[in-house]
C-alpha cells in the first residue's frame, strides 16, 4: 500500500494527474490557485510511511487491542492560511483522507481471520457429530483432536462463541459486543459474524 501511495505522491508531483475524479480536481485547483508548493513530496510520503509502519505493528494484535494513537494526526483546527503556510495542504489532506480508512482495514483484516476461523469450526464440528452422532456441549470437545486449543476470535481475543441450541459458532464483529449470535440486520447497530451449522 505504501508503494502505491508514494508513487501517486510522485506523480501529482511531477504533474502526471490525469482522469476527473475528485482528487484529480482538488490536485489542480490547489496547484493553479496558491503561488506556493501545496506538495511536499518527503513530507507526504513520511506521513504515509509512519502510517504503514503502525499499520504492520498492529496487524498481529486482535481488533480490540489495536490503538491507532500512533498514527500522524491531521490538524484539522489549523486555518486554510496556516495549512498552507506549512507547505504541505494537498499532502496533509490526502494522508487524512487515507488515515481515516486505517480502522476498516484492519477489522476487514479481522474479519477475514475470523471468517477462516468459523469455517475451520464448522468443518471440525461436523466431523465431531459424524464420528459421535451429535454435537459437543462445547468447542472444548474439539481439543485435542482438531485443535490444540479453542480458536480464539480475532475481534477481542476470546475463545470463538459456539451455540449448540442455534447450531451456530459466531465472532463478535468489530462492535465487540457478544449479541448472541444474532446476525446482521439493516435496523440494528450492532450484530455478530455467525456461521450456521446446515447439518
Amino acid at each position: 500500500m505504501y508503494q502505491v501511495q508514494a508513487r501517486v505522491v510522485e506523480d501529482l508531483s511531477a504533474g502526471k494527474v490525469t482522469g476527473t475524479n475528485e482528487g484529480d480536481w482538488l490536485a489542480r485547483a490547489v496547484g493553479k490557485t496558491v503561488g506556493m508548493p501545496t506538495l511536499n513530496v518527503g513530507a507526504t510520503k513520511e506521513l504515509f510511511a509512519q502510517s504503514a509502519r503502525v499499520g504492520l505493528k498492529m496487524i498481529p494484535r486482535h481488533f480490540a487491542e489495536i490503538s491507532l494513537r500512533e498514527l500522524p494526526k491531521y490538524p484539522w483546527e489549523s486555518s486554510t492560511w496556516s495549512k498552507l503556510l506549512r507547505g504541505n495542504a494537498y499532502g496533509e489532506f490526502w494522508y487524512t483522507a487515507f488515515d481515516l480508512r486505517m480502522p476498516g482495514i484492519l477489522s476487514a483484516k479481522c474479519r477475514e481471520n475470523a471468517t477462516v476461523t468459523g469455517t475451520r469450526l464448522v468443518i471440525a464440528l461436523h466431523c465431531y457429530q459424524v464420528e459421535h452422532g451429535a454435537l459437543p456441549e462445547s468447542l472444548d470437545a474439539l481439543v485435542p483432536e482438531f485443535f490444540e486449543h479453542v480458536p480464539t476470535d480475532d475481534f477481542d481475543g476470546k475463545p470463538f462463541r459456539y451455540s449448540r441450541a442455534k447450531r451456530i459458532v459466531y465472532s463478535v464483529e468489530d462492535d465487540l459486543v457478544d449479541d448472541g449470535g444474532r446476525g446482521f440486520e439493516r435496523a440494528e447497530k450492532t450484530h455478530d459474524l455467525a456461521f450456521e451449522l446446515g447439518f
